[in-house]
C-alpha cells in the first residue's frame, strides 16, 4: 500500500470505489468503455441505487433499528 498524509496508510479498496464513482460520474459505460448521455446515465443510476440487490448489502444482520 502506498503511504497516505500523516504516516497513515492508504486504502486500497476505497480508492477503487471512488475511482469507480468518478468514472461513472463522468459518464463512463462499464461495459462498452464509451461515455453514455446524460439522460441515460441517470437512469442507470436509478435502476442501480433502487435495485434490491444492492440495497440489501445494507443489512446484512437484516433489520436491526438503533436507538
Amino acid at each position: 500500500m502506498a503511504k497516505a498524509g500523516a504516516g497513515g496508510m492508504t486504502n486500497q479498496k476505497a480508492l477503487s470505489v471512488l475511482a469507480e464513482i468518478e468514472r461513472k460520474l463522468a459518464g463512463h459505460d462499464q461495459v462498452t468503455g464509451g461515455v453514455i448521455p446524460v439522460k441515460q446515465q441517470v437512469q442507470q443510476l436509478i435502476e442501480e441505487a433502487t435495485d434490491l440487490r444492492n440495497l440489501s448489502q445494507g443489512y446484512v444482520l437484516g433489520w436491526i433499528p438503533h436507538w
